[in-house]
């Protein structure tokens, strides 16, 4: 049957497939509707396309010991050839017997591949007699994971000579708040690294809302040119500017007058604005708890001020913190104006990852006072794949009899996806895709967006505010 108020009976479209589970479709529906469907499929944890294998050092190879080097001249030559793999934040040091590299991992999704990368430059010019190649990496400036091992077990390794889980066992891994021994005054260093660095880019932005009963299906499209500063050890300043090219995005649902986050439709329409420009500054208080600190114009409703200190316990797998933000609400359609609505949350954080081998999963338990003034649990539990693509889903059990409303005695709930770029790529990459299904209409369980929370600095991205 023809569904009642089609203009044509018949509707016609067309399919193509641009890359293995990559389809795009158009069709004319009822004899007044285009559609266009982008389909993408794949099997969670199965790369798309193949990637191409980093290529191989071609520099002429120098083993020679180190009592025939110049160990001033080969750090620096070491350093020089990580810096054209595209590492940063580059520091090399000997002392004779062995040879460590420090470096930040800005090309890799994956920071297992940066420290083999970089274990294979320093097995590549270091001497025939080195004890030990040590690989450190490091965040904001500051080291945070060293990898180290004797030179032929990495070569026997190489050539398929030792297995991976003998490897394994063969490598020193430990957390640590310093590259070298401060305590030896033999180490020969190459020239540091300007702590100053910037990047930047330009980052599409994409969003859904259905569902409403005036307009079932809205959405937004915006471009959000960005640009991050590392001032100085620690620190981080960033600015992102959003740019809509065409936004539909609104409500019909009434919202109360101290709604925090159920008036989201005002703060994404068709107005350029500012998106976040903050500082944010990070503390090793000892070798397994940092802290940070947070201030600027935090994310597209709010700016204020937040902090958080995380400890992790035994080998990382458990990690507790707190964290707290106070902020102001921002004026919608206005690219720095505030209002004079201000909001607060205190929220207890405990992380588990689950110790099963080929099952990264990790459990997340939040308990605290939210934006709404609603207290109580927010569980989030994630699995994350063999391709890096994170899964995961939310549930919240807060006390809303205070709230009026569709927020009364509402869970906030929500699932989500991560696919990292790379999937669809032949080269690595560490930009991601984010998706996530959740009610924006309600208030329930809200909290600041934190840019980079401590716990996912380390290992996942945030995903959901």
């Amino acid at each position: 049957a023809v569904p009642e108020g089609a203009k044509w009976q018949y509707n016609w479209g067309m399919r193509l497939k641009l890359f293995p589970g990559i389809d795009v479709g158009l069709s004319y529906q009822r004899g007044d509707t285009f559609s266009f469907m982008f389909h993408v499929q794949d099997i969670l944890g199965r790369q798309a396309l193949p990637q191409k294998p980093d290529p191989p050092l071609r520099a002429p190879v120098d083993r020679r010991p180190f009592h025939e080097r110049d160990l001033k001249e080969m750090v620096e030559k070491i350093h020089d050839a990580i810096h054209e793999e595209g590492f940063t934040e580059v520091s090399v040091y000997t002392n004779g017997k062995d040879v460590t590299a420090e470096f930040f991992n800005r090309n890799y999704l994956f920071h297992q591949k940066a420290v083999g990368r970089i274990l294979r430059i320093l097995l590549f010019y270091s001497p025939s007699d080195t004890r030990k190649i040590t690989a450190v990496a490091q965040n904001r400036n500051t080291p945070v994971l060293k990898v180290s091992v004797a030179p032929q077990h990495f070569d026997k390794y190489l050539l398929g000579e030792i297995s991976e889980e003998t490897f394994q066992k063969l490598c020193e891994v430990e957390t640590t708040d310093k590259a070298v021994d401060p305590d030896e005054t033999d180490w020969v260093q190459s020239d540091k690294d300007k702590i100053f660095q910037w990047d930047w880019g330009v980052k599409p932005d994409f969003m859904t809302s259905m569902l409403d009963r005036t307009n079932y299906v809205q959405w937004r499209f915006a471009l959000m040119p960005w640009l991050t500063v590392n001032p100085w050890k620690g620190g981080l300043a960033t600015a992102r500017y959003d740019i809509p090219l065409y936004s539909n995005i609104f409500t019909s649902a009434v919202t109360p007058p101290d709604a925090v986050r159920s008036d989201f439709a005002k703060y994404y329409g068709t107005d350029a604005a500012v998106d976040k420009l903050m500082v944010d500054q990070a503390f090793r208080l000892s070798e397994k708890t940092f802290s940070r600190i947070s201030l600027g114009y935090l994310e597209k409703m709010y700016a204020g001020v937040g902090g958080e200190v995380l400890h992790f316990i035994g080998d990382g797998d458990l990690a507790v913190g707190v964290m707290a933000d106070w902020a102001r609400k921002r004026e919608p359609g206005s690219t720095l104006a505030l209002t004079d609505f201000d909001v607060y949350d205190l929220l207890a954080n405990a992380y588990y990852r689950l110790p099963f081998k080929g099952l990264d999963t990790t459990l997340h338990v939040q308990f605290g006072r939210y934006l709404a003034g609603d207290v109580g649990f927010v569980f989030d539990i994630s699995r994350k794949y063999d391709t890096g693509t994170i899964v995961g889903a939310r549930y919240s059990l807060t006390d809303t009899d205070h709230l009026t409303g569709r927020n009364k005695n509402y869970n906030d709930k929500a699932i989500y996806i991560s696919i990292p770029l790379r999937s669809f790529m032949t080269h690595d990459s560490r930009s991601r895709f984010s998706y996530a299904i959740r009610e924006w209409g309600r208030d329930v369980a809200a909290s600041i967006y934190h840019w980079q929370p401590l716990y996912h600095r380390n290992s996942r991205p945030p995903i959901l505010n």
